[in-house]
């Protein structure tokens, strides 16, 4: 390894690599490893893209191949150090490394609280370089102007990612001794929040309304929420739940006009500057045991 070198180690484990490895997946999984610290070289750099220069610059190199999984030493590696245009700081792999830290763990924790139905504030600091903390008394993320550009830039490299992981448990991490509570960590029961930009709830809510329209052929149409602490009260397209109930008496008795309590499941559409727009909800008919823990009895 040279100077100028980040040691890392990066690691694929689990099921997923225990009796054969896809090498198709692995594929995916190495390049967009790449693409996503890219992303902060590229922001760092001012470049739209990088280019074959850059790349003769900057990459990261594996250098010990482990058996068991697939684990590798690797450096995150600068050879060329240079001072950016776009910030008064130089650029090394240490830049790189945390800022590409802090973009994941910004998005992981936002993403995750909104599966939660718990979307948390985003309060955006002047501060220089990476900067992620996150509040859990009052749901606040607070990040830099840095961290947000880029965690927004490698959402497409994560969607990639997250693809690798399917039903048999898997992981993929990667961390630096020298920053040993900075790491990226994404595994199959969470990669499923970055594989698009819509967020559905893994939090049931009861709601009261009125069910305004209603395809039968395709099981969806409008649902008008009363006053809500769970949402704002309005017009919402939603689809049932599970295809496979054709019980949907409770929808026409409320065709006629009549208010009716359902279960809920939101789906939120997570835009590139971090905002949770309502898009859709899954619906089922509320059951008397939620009715009465929402009742308090």
């Amino acid at each position: 390894m040279s100077d100028n070198d980040l040691k890392l180690q990066i690691a694929l484990r689990g099921d997923m690599t225990r009796e054969y490895v896809d090498l198709h997946a692995l594929g995916i999984a190495l390049i967009n490893i790449q693409a996503i610290f890219d992303r902060s070289y590229c922001f760092y750099t001012g470049h739209k893209r990088i280019t074959a220069n850059d790349r003769e610059n900057f990459k990261i190199v594996a250098y010990n191949v482990k058996r068991g999984s697939i684990i590798f030493d690797a450096g995150l590696t600068a050879f060329t150090l240079q001072q950016s245009l776009a910030i008064t700081q130089t650029i090394d792999p240490k830049l790189i490394f945390k800022a590409t830290v802090a973009g994941f763990k910004f998005l992981h924790k936002y993403f995750s609280q909104t599966n939660k139905n718990n979307v948390p504030t985003v309060n955006i600091t002047n501060s220089p370089g990476a900067v992620f903390n996150y509040n859990s008394d009052n749901n606040t993320i607070t990040v830099s102007n840095d961290t947000m550009h880029i965690s927004q830039a490698m959402r497409p490299a994560l969607r990639r990612v997250a693809t690798v992981f399917g039903q048999q448990a898997g992981e993929l991490s990667i961390n630096s001794q020298e920053y040993p509570k900075e790491d990226i960590v994404l595994n199959n029961e969470d990669a499923h929040l970055f594989k698009s930009n819509k967020v559905i709830s893994n939090v049931p809510i009861i709601l009261n309304g009125i069910v305004r329209s209603f395809s039968v052929e395709n099981l969806t149409g409008h649902f008008e929420v009363s006053s809500s602490p769970a949402i704002p009260a309005g017009k919402y397209a939603f689809v049932i739940k599970d295809a496979n109930d054709y019980n949907i008496d409770w929808i026409i008795e409320s065709l006629k006009g009549n208010s009716i309590q359902v279960t809920a499941y939101i789906e939120y559409d997570v835009t590139p500057t971090i905002q949770s727009n309502i898009t859709k909800l899954y619906l089922s008919a509320a059951t008397l045991v939620e009715r009465l823990r929402k009742e308090g009895v």
